[in-house]
């Protein structure tokens, strides 16, 4: 899991989209591609020596973000009325991110012209159950949509320019984009609408690539389309997709039956929506395709509109619905089915609470436990509208339920038990009790720590059992020094045992609520939790503890001094964080700034230098992050806090000059305020290799510093900007005219007049 996204969201909520909010989101956003090794079946073993086919055959890729899980985290901004005006402002940098990531694909010959699969990935452009969101790389498209939408209320002529923008790009998602911004909005007029459709002989009409867009825009067209463009239309549909779309090797028969199935789908989609019956040779067309194949049919639920479907389409409409009656329904429960069969048992659960939970414990009572339809009662149940009263119906047929009915329903149960946690006000001890069922059914179960241990048990029954408990804590009166009540002190025992390898999830949990744990019972902590967090325990202990801890750290100076030797030896471990690595790096930043005991500086000077490149690179975004949420207070707090660090932590060494570290320091300059000059002056040296681009160039003329420091504006003009930049020359204009304003004699000064010429040959 990304937590750079949900930090950013967090400071979103907060600030808005600022300079470096925007900077920082815009980088979570590239496009990178990720490169692995390519499967090999055994078969296929013997042909390794030829020479490979395709880049596929070379290397297996994807694409991904610079951060994760970029659906899930951006998700909750949906109705932000901030968003939607920051939206406003990154649609034309989403459109770029999303070109560059079909670039992308091109060099590794995944994309062209004509097919670069994005409906695959995402099928619809519009919101649709269809979009499962499994890769990162489509919250491109979502995003790229939703800022249209929001440009469009704003203004709609800038909305119009990006789909004119989109028509400029050569791959078939942006022509899926355009045919969306022509259904769904009166931008363009019918006419125009139509000559999208059928250019490059019709191609885009008929691809698969462009499919659903296609149909729901001919769908559109039909209500408000002209004779004289409907007979256009109508024309070039009965014509068919052109014989070069289709393989070569298709015999004709086959493709007779496609391409009639094309123009029957076409031509059926259009006359369903048209105010008027077809006619003439049009409509013939179609009724002989019609008596050809009586068993085609429009799809009630538009699936025929979509190159693939998740699932199959008449599986949908065959739904079995459950008895209303109590005891009906218990015998409809018990039936044995197979897990594909769709049902109403869900709905039922949410629609009818009272009848479906007293039919399960009747049953639970009389000793019968229908697993899979527990699974889905709980999991419908763990919502907040029904997580209470769940719990006070079920708290004491689930005390009864056999172990193995325990181990089977861990996951949902652990889901449910989170929410219950948070809201029970009877019943404590069978939620204790069944934590600790629970728990003994994980208890042989291995640990699988993956990349993020921390993402992996928060996913898991014992770290979500865990985290119930915790949230049943949290309500209690919680004082520091009180110590651990009798529970929840025996469960964390429990979990503290290093020898049930499967409570490891539990440990990760344990450690992220470490702080209130140490001011609770500082005794207990020292005794059974700390030895997690040292590395010479157990490496993958270890990993698992600090992931857990560096969640959401804040430093606690007791703690601090407790684990300082294991925090620094953390560093030398920071490879195998992972996810974790760059919170570690910027809480090593934290704690150096805020100066505290019992860390020496030469401490901190010593670890921050060992930190590899991608952790120093970390460090300095840390250092903006901290000047820019001083507010009012930047200039003090470079004063107080980053320049003191810059000089006595931050490491002089040449690793630690890199072209993301040039960048932060840009930005620190920008931030410090007042101190901008004492700023230039400190970081001068970290500044050659800054690319932001013209977004820093833009940001710094807002700053109004070349009128206010107009000598150290040229020097760190010069520094930011080299001889391979690329920079617009209109802020940089617009800068060296406050500067020259305030200082008429830096004119003959070289470095302005390098700067001058800059600007003239890149079109100033």
């Amino acid at each position: 899991m990304s937590y750079e996204f949900y930090e950013w969201q967090a400071r979103f909520g907060r600030e808005g989209l600022t300079y470096g909010l925007r900077s920082e989101l815009l980088e979570l956003l590239k496009p990178y591609v990720a490169l692995r090794s390519p499967i090999r079946l055994p078969e296929a073993t013997e042909a390794t020596s030829q020479e490979p086919a395709s880049m596929q055959d070379l290397v297996d890729w994807e694409i991904v973000l610079g951060g994760t899980e970029a659906h899930e985290a951006l998700k909750d901004l949906k109705n932000d009325q901030k968003w939607e005006a920051a939206l406003l402002e990154l649609l034309p940098n989403l459109t770029s991110l999303l070109l560059d990531a079909l670039d992308l694909m091109r060099q590794l010959e995944g994309a062209d012209d004509r097919s670069d699969k994005s409906y695959w990935h995402q099928p619809s452009i519009a919101e649709h159950s269809q979009n499962q969101k499994f890769r990162d790389w489509t919250a491109l498209i979502d995003l790229t949509r939703d800022a249209f939408q929001a440009t469009l209320k704003s203004d709609a002529n800038r909305a119009r320019a990006e789909v004119q923008r989109w028509l400029d790009c050569p791959y078939p998602l942006f022509r899926r984009l355009v045919f969306y911004a022509a259904t769904e909005t009166n931008l363009f007029s019918a006419h125009l609408a139509l000559e999208w459709l059928l250019l490059d002989d019709g191609w885009w009409l008929w691809s698969v690539e462009t499919e659903r867009e296609a149909i729901q825009l001919l769908v559109k067209l039909a209500k408000i389309i002209s004779t004289t463009d409907e007979s256009l239309l109508l024309s070039a549909i009965t014509r068919g997709p052109p014989r070069s779309m289709f393989t070569a090797g298709l015999d004709e028969e086959k493709f007779s039956r496609l391409s009639e199935r094309e123009i029957w789908l076409r031509l059926s989609k259009y006359s369903a929506a048209s105010s008027k019956k077809l006619g003439g040779e049009v409509a013939d067309v179609l009724a002989n395709l019609s008596a050809k194949y009586p068993d085609w049919r429009l799809a009630l639920d538009e699936s025929d509109e979509f190159p693939v479907w998740m699932g199959e389409p008449e599986d949908w409409y065959k739904r079995e619905t459950s008895p209303v009656e109590i005891e009906a329904l218990q015998d409809w429960l018990l039936i044995d089915r197979e897990e594909g069969v769709n049902d109403n048992w869900s709905d039922r659960c949410k629609e009818d609470f009272d009848v479906a939970i007293s039919a399960l414990v009747h049953l639970g009572q009389k000793g019968k436990w229908p697993t899979r339809r527990w699974r889905t009662a709980l999991q419908v149940w763990s919502d907040q509208t029904f997580v209470e009263k769940s719990w006070d119906k079920l708290h004491d047929v689930l005390s009864g339920a056999p172990d193995g009915e325990i181990k089977a329903l861990a996951q949902p149960m652990s889901w449910w038990l989170q929410v219950v946690g948070k809201v029970f006000t009877k019943g404590v001890g069978q939620f204790h009790d069944l934590i600790r069922r629970l728990l003994q059914t994980q208890a042989d179960e291995p640990f699988e720590p993956g990349k993020d241990p921390l993402f992996k048990a928060i996913n898991n029954p014992v770290g979500q059992a865990t985290d119930a408990l915790f949230r049943w804590w949290y309500r209690q009166e919680l004082e520091d020094n009180q110590g651990l009540k009798a529970e929840p002190k025996g469960i964390f025992t429990l979990l503290c045992n290093r020898k049930i390898e499967g409570y490891r999830y539990g440990r990760a949990i344990l450690a992220s609520n470490l702080i209130p744990l140490f001011r609770v019972d500082r005794v207990w902590t020292e005794r059974n939790l700390l030895q997690a967090l040292d590395w010479n325990v157990g490496i993958e202990e270890a990993r698992s503890a600090w992931s857990g801890f560096l969640w959401a750290p804040r430093l606690y100076l007791p703690l601090f001094a407790a684990i300082k030797s294991q925090f620094l030896d953390t560093v030398n471990h920071y490879a195998i964080l992972g996810e974790s690595a760059s919170r570690y790096a910027n809480l090593l930043t934290f704690v150096a700034l805020e100066s505290s005991e019992p860390f020496t500086k030469r401490e901190l000077a010593l670890v921050t230098a060992q930190l590899p490149g991608e952790g120093l690179d970390r460090c300095a975004q840390s250092l903006v992050q901290g000047l820019d949420s001083a507010g009012q207070k930047q200039a003090e707090y470079w004063k107080n806090r980053v320049r003191p660090y810059l000089k006595e932590i931050w490491p002089k060494s040449k690793e630690a000059h890199s072209r993301a570290v040039s960048n932060a320091f840009t930005r620190l300059c920008m931030k410090a305020g007042e101190a901008f000059p004492d700023a230039v002056s400190t970081v001068r040296p970290w500044l050659s290799n800054a690319m932001q681009g013209d977004v820093t160039l833009h940001q710094f003329r807002e700053t109004g510093f070349a009128k206010r420091f107009p000598d150290d504006s040229l020097t760190f003009l010069d520094a930011v900007i080299g001889e391979r930049s690329l920079y617009l020359a209109n802020d940089l204009n617009a800068s060296l005219h406050d500067i020259l304003q305030e200082r008429p004699g830096l004119q003959s000064e070289p470095r302005f007049q390098r700067l001058a010429r800059y600007a003239r040959q890149v079109g100033g």
